[in-house]
């Protein structure tokens, strides 16, 4: 099962951050395993705010990875009463390595899951079509402004009562790069990360509409150059008025 890439041309920023995932991709699918507990609970919260339906929910899932564990939970998810799929996710990814080691891993519900490769800057849905948005430690590799804009057209991709969970900086970082992270550079990889902090991040949610409904701050113990090191995020659960 291949994944489609979006063929748009990336800004050096972005293509420098693609071959940097496409160069650790195994390696930080090991290396982010200590993170699993963490998306899984917050799944689902996210879960149990979606209403029953008899139709496939949509979600759009922007930074799949690997697609372990969210996109697989997903993908599987079924109705506990009829059985039947829960949803149709559209699992989005700039790197072509993840993406295709996704469409592997999830070839046996390819028609729940529609890959879409490329910056998730170059997504279009229609509006009110999706019922949820994760991202999942994918919005911080957005440039600030960007991040801005992204989360309006979520909004607005969002069908009223929609769901958002997404998690961010909590100190406002306004660029950094690393060439050497997981060892990212060897093929000219430069990873990229940015924030507007914790209380503007919500502030920016209110003011594009969200009614947040959960926001918490969590630690992840980290691996940096074989010392374990504690970095802070904010996870936010917002919820589109009708």
């Amino acid at each position: 099962m291949s994944a489609p890439f979006d063929t748009t041309a990336l800004s050096p920023l972005k293509e420098n951050m693609k071959k940097a995932y496409d160069s650790v991709a195994p390696l930080y699918n090991e290396w982010t395993r200590s993170t699993h507990l963490i998306r899984i609970h917050y799944i689902k919260k996210l879960l149990e705010h979606l209403p029953a339906s008899p139709d496939l929910l949509t979600i759009l899932e922007a930074g799949c990875g690997a697609g372990d564990p969210i996109t697989s939970l997903l993908g599987q998810a079924t109705d506990p009463k009829t059985g039947q799929p829960r949803f149709k996710v559209i699992a989005n990814d700039i790197s072509t390595s993840q993406l295709e080691m996704a469409a592997a891993r999830l070839s046996e519900f390819k028609d729940r899951v529609e890959f879409r490769g490329g910056d998730m800057m170059a997504l279009s849905c229609a509006d009110a079509s999706l019922d949820a948005v994760v991202g999942m430690y994918s919005f911080i590799h957005l440039p600030r402004e960007e991040q801005i804009v992204f989360l309006r057209r979520v909004y607005a991709w969002l069908k009223p009562g929609g769901w958002f969970l997404g998690n961010f900086s909590v100190q406002e970082l306004e660029s950094a790069f690393d060439e050497r992270w997981l060892g990212c550079g060897v093929d000219g990889g430069v990873m990229f990360w940015s924030g507007w902090g914790a209380e503007k991040t919500c502030e920016i949610l209110g003011e594009i509409g969200f009614e947040i409904v959960v926001q918490e701050t969590v630690k992840d113990s980290e691996e940096d150059n074989g010392k374990s090191i504690e970095v802070p995020f904010i996870w936010v659960l917002g919820r589109k008025k009708n």
